[in-house]
Protein backbone atom coordinates (compact mmCIF):
# COMPACT_ATOMS: atom_id res chain seq x y z
CA UNK A 1 0.00 0.00 0.00
CA UNK A 2 2.82 2.37 0.87
CA UNK A 3 4.50 1.53 -2.44
CA UNK A 4 1.28 2.28 -4.35
CA UNK A 5 0.84 5.58 -2.52
CA UNK A 6 4.41 6.60 -3.31
CA UNK A 7 3.96 5.73 -6.99
CA UNK A 8 0.65 7.61 -7.12
CA UNK A 9 2.27 10.66 -5.53
CA UNK A 10 5.10 10.58 -8.07
CA UNK A 11 2.65 10.30 -10.99
CA UNK A 12 0.60 13.16 -9.57
CA UNK A 13 3.68 15.38 -9.19
CA UNK A 14 4.86 14.70 -12.74
CA UNK A 15 1.37 15.30 -14.10
CA UNK A 16 0.92 18.61 -12.27
CA UNK A 17 4.31 19.87 -13.44
CA UNK A 18 3.52 18.95 -17.05
CA UNK A 19 0.20 20.79 -17.11
CA UNK A 20 0.94 23.55 -14.59
CA UNK A 21 0.88 26.31 -17.22
CA UNK A 22 -2.41 25.14 -18.72
CA UNK A 23 -5.70 26.70 -17.52
CA UNK A 24 -7.65 24.38 -15.24
CA UNK A 25 -10.57 24.03 -17.62
CA UNK A 26 -8.20 22.70 -20.29
CA UNK A 27 -6.35 20.14 -18.18
CA UNK A 28 -7.02 16.45 -18.72
CA UNK A 29 -7.93 14.30 -15.69
CA UNK A 30 -4.98 13.18 -13.61
CA UNK A 31 -4.34 9.42 -13.78
CA UNK A 32 -3.26 9.49 -10.11
CA UNK A 33 -6.50 11.03 -8.83
CA UNK A 34 -8.76 8.61 -6.88
CA UNK A 35 -11.50 11.03 -5.83
CA UNK A 36 -13.85 9.50 -8.39
CA UNK A 37 -13.62 6.24 -6.44
CA UNK A 38 -15.74 7.74 -3.67
CA UNK A 39 -19.50 8.12 -3.31
CA UNK A 40 -21.09 11.06 -1.48
CA UNK A 41 -24.09 9.82 0.51
CA UNK A 42 -26.31 12.19 2.45
CA UNK A 43 -28.24 11.08 5.52
CA UNK A 44 -31.66 11.56 3.89
CA UNK A 45 -33.50 13.01 0.91
CA UNK A 46 -34.71 15.78 3.21
CA UNK A 47 -31.06 16.67 3.85
CA UNK A 48 -30.54 17.07 0.08
CA UNK A 49 -33.55 19.40 -0.16
CA UNK A 50 -32.43 21.47 2.83
CA UNK A 51 -28.93 21.70 1.39
CA UNK A 52 -30.43 23.42 -1.68
CA UNK A 53 -29.09 21.07 -4.33
CA UNK A 54 -30.23 21.79 -7.88
CA UNK A 55 -29.71 19.59 -10.93
CA UNK A 56 -29.14 19.76 -14.65
CA UNK A 57 -29.85 17.00 -17.14
CA UNK A 58 -26.85 16.49 -19.41
CA UNK A 59 -28.00 17.15 -22.98
CA UNK A 60 -26.84 18.20 -26.39
CA UNK A 61 -27.40 21.88 -27.04
CA UNK A 62 -26.33 24.39 -29.69
CA UNK A 63 -23.01 25.84 -28.55
CA UNK A 64 -21.63 29.12 -29.90
CA UNK A 65 -18.02 29.89 -29.10
CA UNK A 66 -15.52 32.45 -30.33
CA UNK A 67 -11.91 33.08 -29.44
CA UNK A 68 -10.19 36.47 -29.39
CA UNK A 69 -6.58 37.03 -30.42
CA UNK A 70 -4.21 39.76 -31.53
CA UNK A 71 -4.13 40.66 -35.22
CA UNK A 72 -1.84 42.71 -37.45
CA UNK A 73 -2.86 43.90 -40.92
CA UNK A 74 -0.57 43.11 -43.85
CA UNK A 75 -0.71 43.32 -47.62
CA UNK A 76 -2.09 40.34 -49.49
CA UNK A 77 1.11 38.39 -50.18
CA UNK A 78 -0.32 37.13 -53.46
CA UNK A 79 -0.92 40.69 -54.64
CA UNK A 80 2.19 42.44 -53.33
CA UNK A 81 5.43 42.82 -55.30
CA UNK A 82 8.80 44.37 -54.56
CA UNK A 83 10.31 45.33 -57.92
CA UNK A 84 13.93 45.78 -58.89
CA UNK A 85 15.81 46.02 -62.17
CA UNK A 86 16.90 42.65 -63.57
CA UNK A 87 20.03 44.24 -65.00
CA UNK A 88 22.46 46.74 -63.46
CA UNK A 89 22.25 50.19 -64.98
CA UNK A 90 21.27 53.83 -64.52
CA UNK A 91 17.74 55.11 -63.83
CA UNK A 92 16.89 57.31 -66.85
CA UNK A 93 13.28 58.02 -65.99
CA UNK A 94 10.66 57.53 -63.23
CA UNK A 95 7.09 57.50 -64.54
CA UNK A 96 5.07 57.12 -61.32
CA UNK A 97 5.13 58.57 -57.82
CA UNK A 98 4.35 57.14 -54.40
CA UNK A 99 0.63 56.43 -54.07
CA UNK A 100 -0.02 56.28 -57.81
CA UNK A 101 -2.65 53.85 -59.08
CA UNK A 102 -1.18 51.59 -61.76
CA UNK A 103 -2.53 48.98 -64.14
CA UNK A 104 -0.79 45.78 -65.16
CA UNK A 105 1.94 46.61 -67.69
CA UNK A 106 2.23 50.30 -66.84
CA UNK A 107 5.84 51.54 -66.98
CA UNK A 108 7.17 52.54 -63.55
CA UNK A 109 10.76 53.43 -64.49
CA UNK A 110 13.25 53.17 -67.36
CA UNK A 111 16.72 51.68 -66.78
CA UNK A 112 19.66 52.31 -69.14
CA UNK A 113 21.75 49.11 -69.18
CA UNK A 114 24.77 48.26 -71.41
CA UNK A 115 24.26 44.62 -70.40
CA UNK A 116 20.81 44.67 -72.00
CA UNK A 117 22.19 46.12 -75.23
CA UNK A 118 24.86 43.40 -75.32
CA UNK A 119 22.23 40.70 -74.77
CA UNK A 120 20.14 42.06 -77.65
CA UNK A 121 23.23 42.05 -79.90
CA UNK A 122 23.86 38.41 -78.95
CA UNK A 123 20.38 37.48 -80.14
CA UNK A 124 20.79 39.33 -83.46
CA UNK A 125 24.16 37.67 -83.99
CA UNK A 126 22.67 34.24 -83.25
CA UNK A 127 19.81 34.92 -85.67
CA UNK A 128 22.34 35.85 -88.38
CA UNK A 129 24.29 32.66 -87.74
CA UNK A 130 21.10 30.57 -88.02
CA UNK A 131 20.26 32.22 -91.34
CA UNK A 132 23.77 31.57 -92.68
CA UNK A 133 23.87 27.94 -91.55
CA UNK A 134 20.37 27.35 -92.93
CA UNK A 135 21.46 28.47 -96.42
CA UNK A 136 24.62 26.34 -96.21
CA UNK A 137 22.62 23.31 -95.16
CA UNK A 138 20.10 23.76 -97.95
CA UNK A 139 22.90 24.05 -100.52
CA UNK A 140 24.82 21.03 -99.24
CA UNK A 141 21.63 18.97 -98.99
CA UNK A 142 20.86 19.68 -102.65
CA UNK A 143 24.40 18.73 -103.67
CA UNK A 144 24.24 15.62 -101.52
CA UNK A 145 21.14 14.40 -103.33
CA UNK A 146 23.01 14.58 -106.67
CA UNK A 147 26.09 12.92 -105.21
CA UNK A 148 28.28 16.00 -105.62
CA UNK A 149 28.71 16.47 -101.85
CA UNK A 150 29.71 13.68 -99.46
CA UNK A 151 27.27 12.73 -96.67
CA UNK A 152 29.85 13.65 -94.04
CA UNK A 153 29.87 17.32 -95.20
CA UNK A 154 26.06 17.46 -95.12
CA UNK A 155 25.97 16.09 -91.55
CA UNK A 156 28.65 18.51 -90.40
CA UNK A 157 26.74 21.51 -91.71
CA UNK A 158 23.52 20.15 -90.15
CA UNK A 159 25.29 20.00 -86.77
CA UNK A 160 26.41 23.63 -87.17
CA UNK A 161 22.82 24.63 -87.92
CA UNK A 162 21.59 22.84 -84.79
CA UNK A 163 24.23 24.60 -82.66
CA UNK A 164 23.27 27.98 -84.14
CA UNK A 165 19.60 27.38 -83.33
CA UNK A 166 20.47 26.44 -79.73
CA UNK A 167 22.56 29.63 -79.39
CA UNK A 168 19.62 31.67 -80.73
CA UNK A 169 17.23 30.05 -78.24
CA UNK A 170 19.60 30.72 -75.32
CA UNK A 171 20.04 34.37 -76.38
CA UNK A 172 16.25 34.85 -76.52
CA UNK A 173 15.81 33.15 -73.13
CA UNK A 174 18.41 35.46 -71.57
CA UNK A 175 16.44 38.49 -72.75
CA UNK A 176 13.28 37.09 -71.16
CA UNK A 177 15.17 36.59 -67.90
CA UNK A 178 16.29 40.22 -68.08
CA UNK A 179 12.65 41.30 -68.16
CA UNK A 180 11.71 41.53 -71.84
CA UNK A 181 8.28 40.21 -72.77
CA UNK A 182 7.59 37.88 -75.70
CA UNK A 183 6.26 40.88 -77.63
CA UNK A 184 9.45 42.83 -76.99
CA UNK A 185 11.63 39.91 -78.11
CA UNK A 186 9.53 39.57 -81.28
CA UNK A 187 9.85 43.33 -81.91
CA UNK A 188 13.64 43.01 -81.59
CA UNK A 189 13.68 40.19 -84.15
CA UNK A 190 11.73 42.38 -86.60
CA UNK A 191 13.50 45.73 -86.09
CA UNK A 192 17.01 44.76 -84.88
CA UNK A 193 16.71 47.55 -82.29
CA UNK A 194 19.59 47.22 -79.80
CA UNK A 195 18.41 49.97 -77.46
CA UNK A 196 19.86 49.71 -73.95
CA UNK A 197 16.64 50.96 -72.28
CA UNK A 198 14.69 48.53 -70.09
CA UNK A 199 11.16 49.33 -68.88
CA UNK A 200 10.25 48.29 -65.34
CA UNK A 201 6.50 47.52 -65.40
CA UNK A 202 3.71 46.83 -62.90
CA UNK A 203 2.94 43.08 -62.59
CA UNK A 204 -0.75 43.67 -61.74
CA UNK A 205 -3.29 46.42 -61.02
CA UNK A 206 -2.56 48.13 -57.72
CA UNK A 207 -0.97 51.08 -55.96
CA UNK A 208 2.66 52.14 -55.58
CA UNK A 209 3.22 51.81 -51.81
CA UNK A 210 7.02 52.23 -51.79
CA UNK A 211 9.43 54.08 -54.07
CA UNK A 212 13.19 54.43 -53.78
CA UNK A 213 14.04 55.00 -57.47
CA UNK A 214 15.80 58.33 -58.21
CA UNK A 215 16.65 59.58 -61.69
CA UNK A 216 20.37 59.36 -62.48
CA UNK A 217 21.37 56.89 -59.79
CA UNK A 218 23.15 53.63 -60.54
CA UNK A 219 21.22 50.55 -59.46
CA UNK A 220 22.08 46.90 -58.97
CA UNK A 221 19.75 43.95 -59.34
CA UNK A 222 19.48 43.57 -55.55
CA UNK A 223 18.17 47.11 -55.07
CA UNK A 224 14.39 47.39 -54.55
CA UNK A 225 13.01 50.33 -56.57
CA UNK A 226 9.23 50.04 -56.11
CA UNK A 227 6.65 48.10 -54.12
CA UNK A 228 3.22 47.62 -55.65
CA UNK A 229 0.22 46.30 -53.71
CA UNK A 230 -3.37 45.54 -54.57
CA UNK A 231 -5.10 46.90 -51.47
CA UNK A 232 -8.59 45.74 -52.51
CA UNK A 233 -7.92 42.67 -50.35
CA UNK A 234 -5.82 42.60 -47.18
CA UNK A 235 -4.49 39.98 -44.78
CA UNK A 236 -4.70 39.89 -41.00
CA UNK A 237 -1.99 37.82 -39.31
CA UNK A 238 -3.39 36.27 -36.13
CA UNK A 239 -1.55 35.15 -32.97
CA UNK A 240 -3.69 32.65 -31.10
CA UNK A 241 -2.61 32.09 -27.50
CA UNK A 242 -4.91 29.06 -27.17
CA UNK A 243 -3.36 26.45 -29.48
CA UNK A 244 -5.82 23.85 -28.14
CA UNK A 245 -8.59 25.58 -30.10
CA UNK A 246 -8.83 23.93 -33.51
CA UNK A 247 -8.94 26.66 -36.14
CA UNK A 248 -10.04 25.65 -39.61
CA UNK A 249 -9.90 27.30 -43.00
CA UNK A 250 -13.21 29.03 -43.72
CA UNK A 251 -14.04 30.01 -40.12
CA UNK A 252 -15.60 33.46 -39.86
CA UNK A 253 -13.54 36.29 -38.36
CA UNK A 254 -14.66 39.68 -37.08
CA UNK A 255 -11.88 42.26 -36.89
CA UNK A 256 -11.85 45.31 -34.64
CA UNK A 257 -9.01 47.81 -35.02
CA UNK A 258 -7.47 50.45 -32.81
CA UNK A 259 -8.97 53.81 -33.67
CA UNK A 260 -12.04 52.27 -35.33
CA UNK A 261 -14.17 51.77 -32.23
CA UNK A 262 -17.68 50.76 -33.24
CA UNK A 263 -16.61 49.54 -36.67
CA UNK A 264 -15.82 45.94 -37.53
CA UNK A 265 -14.64 44.07 -40.61
CA UNK A 266 -15.79 40.61 -41.66
CA UNK A 267 -13.47 38.02 -43.17
CA UNK A 268 -12.53 34.38 -42.90
CA UNK A 269 -9.58 32.13 -42.05
CA UNK A 270 -7.49 31.29 -45.13
CA UNK A 271 -4.50 29.52 -43.53
CA UNK A 272 -3.59 27.92 -40.20
CA UNK A 273 0.01 27.13 -39.31
CA UNK A 274 1.03 23.55 -38.57
CA UNK A 275 3.47 24.58 -35.83
CA UNK A 276 3.63 26.67 -32.68
CA UNK A 277 5.86 29.75 -32.78
CA UNK A 278 8.92 28.76 -30.69
CA UNK A 279 9.40 32.30 -29.38
CA UNK A 280 5.84 33.39 -28.50
CA UNK A 281 4.29 29.91 -28.07
CA UNK A 282 1.31 31.07 -30.12
CA UNK A 283 -0.40 29.56 -33.15
CA UNK A 284 -0.16 31.62 -36.34
CA UNK A 285 -3.12 31.96 -38.68
CA UNK A 286 -4.13 34.24 -41.55
CA UNK A 287 -7.49 35.79 -42.31
CA UNK A 288 -8.47 37.60 -45.50
CA UNK A 289 -10.64 40.72 -45.77
CA UNK A 290 -12.03 42.68 -48.68
CA UNK A 291 -10.98 46.32 -48.50
CA UNK A 292 -12.83 48.24 -51.23
CA UNK A 293 -12.68 51.59 -49.42
CA UNK A 294 -9.05 51.21 -48.36
CA UNK A 295 -9.77 51.53 -44.63
CA UNK A 296 -7.48 48.64 -43.74
CA UNK A 297 -3.83 49.72 -43.73
CA UNK A 298 -0.74 47.54 -43.48
CA UNK A 299 0.75 47.29 -39.95
CA UNK A 300 -2.49 48.24 -38.18
CA UNK A 301 -3.13 46.39 -34.93
CA UNK A 302 -6.41 45.09 -33.58
CA UNK A 303 -8.39 42.20 -32.13
CA UNK A 304 -9.76 39.31 -34.16
CA UNK A 305 -12.78 37.33 -32.97
CA UNK A 306 -12.83 33.90 -34.60
CA UNK A 307 -16.16 32.05 -34.67
CA UNK A 308 -15.00 28.57 -33.66
CA UNK A 309 -18.47 27.14 -33.02
CA UNK A 310 -21.70 28.52 -34.47
CA UNK A 311 -24.73 26.79 -32.92
CA UNK A 312 -23.16 23.34 -33.31
CA UNK A 313 -24.58 20.56 -31.13
CA UNK A 314 -22.42 19.62 -28.14
CA UNK A 315 -22.84 17.72 -24.88
CA UNK A 316 -22.88 20.45 -22.20
CA UNK A 317 -23.12 21.08 -18.46
CA UNK A 318 -23.37 24.39 -16.57
CA UNK A 319 -20.07 25.90 -15.51
CA UNK A 320 -21.34 25.98 -11.92
CA UNK A 321 -21.61 22.18 -11.97
CA UNK A 322 -17.86 21.72 -12.60
CA UNK A 323 -15.58 21.66 -9.54
CA UNK A 324 -11.78 21.58 -9.32
CA UNK A 325 -10.56 19.11 -6.70
CA UNK A 326 -6.88 20.06 -6.93
CA UNK A 327 -5.94 17.91 -9.91
CA UNK A 328 -9.10 17.22 -11.95
CA UNK A 329 -12.31 18.81 -13.18
CA UNK A 330 -15.20 16.98 -11.57
CA UNK A 331 -18.99 16.83 -11.63
CA UNK A 332 -21.39 14.98 -9.30
CA UNK A 333 -23.87 12.66 -10.97
CA UNK A 334 -27.11 11.96 -9.12
CA UNK A 335 -27.66 8.22 -8.55
CA UNK A 336 -30.71 8.63 -6.31
CA UNK A 337 -32.11 11.18 -3.86
CA UNK A 338 -29.25 10.71 -1.39
CA UNK A 339 -26.32 9.32 -3.39
CA UNK A 340 -24.02 11.25 -5.74
CA UNK A 341 -21.15 9.88 -7.80
CA UNK A 342 -18.12 12.10 -8.52
CA UNK A 343 -16.92 11.89 -12.12
CA UNK A 344 -13.69 13.17 -13.63
CA UNK A 345 -14.54 15.02 -16.85
CA UNK A 346 -12.58 16.22 -19.85
CA UNK A 347 -13.84 19.65 -20.87
CA UNK A 348 -13.89 21.23 -24.31
CA UNK A 349 -14.97 24.66 -25.44
CA UNK A 350 -17.13 26.99 -23.39
CA UNK A 351 -19.36 30.03 -23.61
CA UNK A 352 -20.47 32.33 -20.80
CA UNK A 353 -22.60 29.71 -19.04
CA UNK A 354 -21.79 26.22 -20.35
CA UNK A 355 -18.87 23.83 -20.72
CA UNK A 356 -18.67 21.29 -23.51
CA UNK A 357 -18.01 17.87 -21.98
CA UNK A 358 -15.97 15.55 -24.19
CA UNK A 359 -15.69 12.66 -21.74
CA UNK A 360 -16.93 11.62 -18.29
CA UNK A 361 -20.73 11.90 -18.45
CA UNK A 362 -23.51 10.59 -20.69
CA UNK A 363 -26.50 12.28 -22.18
CA UNK A 364 -29.53 12.08 -19.88
CA UNK A 365 -27.58 11.87 -16.61
CA UNK A 366 -28.36 14.50 -13.97
CA UNK A 367 -25.52 16.48 -12.42
CA UNK A 368 -25.52 18.69 -9.33
CA UNK A 369 -25.34 22.43 -10.08
CA UNK A 370 -26.03 24.45 -6.92
CA UNK A 371 -24.43 22.62 -4.03
CA UNK A 372 -21.70 20.88 -6.05
CA UNK A 373 -19.06 22.81 -4.09
CA UNK A 374 -20.46 21.38 -0.84
CA UNK A 375 -20.21 17.84 -2.23
CA UNK A 376 -16.62 18.50 -3.28
CA UNK A 377 -15.71 19.52 0.27
CA UNK A 378 -17.15 16.23 1.50
CA UNK A 379 -14.90 14.37 -0.94
CA UNK A 380 -11.84 16.29 0.24
CA UNK A 381 -12.73 15.76 3.91
CA UNK A 382 -13.12 12.07 3.15
CA UNK A 383 -9.51 11.99 2.03
CA UNK A 384 -8.37 12.92 5.56
CA UNK A 385 -10.93 10.78 7.36
CA UNK A 386 -13.53 13.43 8.16
CA UNK A 387 -17.21 13.78 7.28
CA UNK A 388 -20.53 15.01 8.57
CA UNK A 389 -21.58 11.48 9.54
CA UNK A 390 -20.22 7.94 9.25
CA UNK A 391 -22.21 7.27 6.08
CA UNK A 392 -21.38 10.55 4.32
CA UNK A 393 -18.35 9.24 2.43
CA UNK A 394 -18.15 5.67 1.34
CA UNK A 395 -15.35 4.27 -0.78
CA UNK A 396 -16.52 2.15 -3.66
CA UNK A 397 -15.51 -1.45 -3.58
Amino acid sequence: MKCNATLRERISTDFNQKYAAMPRSQRPPSPACTNDKATVRLVSADMARRTGLTFFEVARQPLTYSVTCNAEIAYDGNRFAQLSSRVPGVVRGVRVDLGAKVAQGNVLAVIDSPELAAAKSDLLQAMSSVALQTKSFERESALGKTGLSPLRDVQEIENRLTEARIAESLAAQKLRLLGLSEEEVAYLRETSDTSSLLSLTAPFDGEVVERTAVIGETVETSRMLFSVADTARMWAMLDLAEPRVQLRVGMRVTLQLEGFEGDSFAGQIAWVSTKIDPRTRTLKARAEFVNPEGMLKANMFGQAHVQVRDNEQALVVPKEAVQWDGCCNMVFVKENDTTFEPRKVRLGLANEDLFEVRDGVREGERVVVAGSFLLKTEILKGEIGAGCCPDDIKKKK
